[in-house]
């Protein structure tokens, strides 16, 4: 049973991850960050699997309720514990899922700095009337 959830992780379809992100950090620094993740997971009510590529830097976080669904203060205290952790590590995260109530009290995108500006300037070039996913990427561009 053990060795079937490792292989299928990820594609199993039960139980379905109630909320997921992906880290992404200089691969020096995903030790530091799967430690961090780990002692945050062990004060929320969530179960969480990692799944890292530290040759890329990346870590993916997949967060599991036991029995019924959890609040959405405890998802949204799961995912800024997670994105706090990324931050201290120097790098971003990026929510993937995460139930909708969650979704309106958080930019899933995460912050991006300085290019922000940049990518304002191209959505006005190219979609100067904003009709293309208005208010759906970085920045609520």
């Amino acid at each position: 049973t053990l060795w079937r959830r490792i292989a299928d992780f990820g594609w199993d379809d039960h139980p379905v991850s109630v909320m997921a992100a992906r880290a992404s950090v200089l691969p020096s620094k995903v030790p530091e960050l799967i430690e961090s993740l780990g002692r945050s997971a062990a004060s929320s009510d969530l179960r969480t699997a990692l799944v890292s590529h530290p040759g890329f830097g990346s870590v993916l976080i997949f967060w599991f309720a036991e029995d019924e669904g959890p609040s959405d203060d405890a998802c949204l205290e799961a995912l800024s514990r997670a994105r706090d952790a990324a931050h201290i590590a120097e790098g971003r995260m990026i929510v993937d899922r995460c139930p909708s109530g969650v979704k309106s009290q958080l930019d899933v995108w995460d912050e991006v700095g300085e290019p922000l500006s940049i990518m304002r300037q191209m959505k006005a070039q190219y979609d100067p009337k904003g009709t293309l996913n208005p208010g759906r990427f970085v920045g609520g561009i």
